[in-house]
């Protein structure tokens, strides 16, 4: 079954130094380490054990950072550029993705809910895109 989903997509363009962005944006994330996050998770035995293995790893954003990709570092290689940065942060909330799984009977696989946001440096301006959860 092919179904349409609607996504928001918006883009921030800032005078801002690249690392000054990212900084502020993994500043306001939890950044857990993930082998003692999924060996919390998966231990838990209710919904309550979850909620206390996840509610201290998030950040003031009620967001952890899953996974980050350096998108840029491949295509510096083998070149002298210093150039493009471009890094893709997928953040999200476990939590939040559990009850949106349970609202929609929906497969937790079928839900794409950590938002990403990648980030490109052009000239001094610095790039910011995001594909919001839905």
């Amino acid at each position: 079954m092919i179904r349409k989903v609607e996504m928001e997509r918006f883009t921030v363009i800032s005078a801002r130094p690249f690392d000054e962005i990212v900084a502020a944006i993994k500043a306001s994330i939890g950044n857990p380490n993930m082998a003692e996050f999924v060996k919390s998770t998966q231990e838990a035995k209710s919904a309550t054990d979850l909620e206390v293995a996840i509610q201290p790893v998030l950040g003031r954003t009620e967001l952890i950072l899953f996974v980050e990709f350096d998108q840029g570092m491949i295509l510096r290689k083998g070149t002298d550029r210093h150039g493009p940065r471009i890094i893709r942060l997928v953040v999200g909330n476990p939590l939040i993705m559990k009850e949106m799984a349970s609202m929609f009977r929906t497969p937790a696989r079928m839900l794409r809910l950590p938002s990403s946001w990648m980030s490109v440096p052009t000239a001094y301006i610095s790039h910011m895109t995001g594909w919001p959860a839905s």
